[in-house]
């Protein structure tokens, strides 16, 4: 998994086309800011009897996404979880497998939402449109299948567990947390490039649903 997510984000760069920052630095900026405060709080899943950690990292993470190139979001979420994860003295292994698995769920789902629109859509009119919000969330979809998928596996293999199992289980369960804050990721890419000022409003309800 490491390893695949660093191909995932040499892959990206290799497919880059366009400016890097898409003329959205600000709003990039603000919300590498808010993934690394997410993944300094996580929050212990206390039904997980493993020790299991939740986050509110996939908000910001998949709003890189709608105002940066790929290789942006990738570069920024696998580096900020692997960096932290260091900083929270958690082992090399685990920390490298997190910003791999970051890394391999984000690059699909970018590859959906530059399939079906295009970043110059957010600055206009284009972001209101059927098709727009349709890629946003398809592209939140498949973020959380490979995201999940890749967990689940290795809970299963790590607790000596059937995978199939694991899988029904633990799906169901985050997807309460993880749909909802996946489905504000559009919102706040909007809020952002129309102003700053207001993202600060927004967290109060990524807060209630993270609590």
């Amino acid at each position: 998994v490491t390893a695949g997510g660093l191909s995932a984000i040499a892959i990206s760069w290799a497919q880059l086309s366009g400016p890097v920052f898409a003329g959205h630095e600000a709003a990039v900026a603000a919300f590498a800011l808010c993934l690394i405060v997410a993944e300094l709080c996580p929050m212990n899943w206390l039904s997980l009897q493993d020790g299991g950690e939740v986050t509110a990292s996939w908000t910001f993470a998949l709003c890189l996404l709608f105002v940066a190139e790929p290789p942006v979001a990738l570069m920024v979420m696998s580096s900020v979880c692997l960096l932290v994860e260091l900083v929270r003295r958690k082992p090399l292994v685990r920390a490298a497998f997190n910003a791999g698995q970051m890394s391999l769920s984000l690059l699909p789902g970018a590859w959906v939402f530059h399939a079906l629109t295009d970043l110059d859509k957010i600055d206009g009119n284009g972001w209101d449109s059927v098709l727009w919000l349709a890629a946003t969330l398809l592209t939140a979809v498949v973020t959380f299948a490979c995201n999940s998928l890749y967990t689940c596996v290795v809970l299963a293999l790590h607790q000596r567990l059937p995978i199939l199992p694991v899988i029904r289980k633990s799906v169901g369960v985050n997807l309460m947390m993880d749909g909802l804050l996946l489905a504000l990721a559009p919102v706040f890419a909007v809020i952002a490039l129309r102003s700053l000022l207001l993202v600060p409003l927004l967290l109060a309800t990524v807060w209630i649903i993270y609590r």
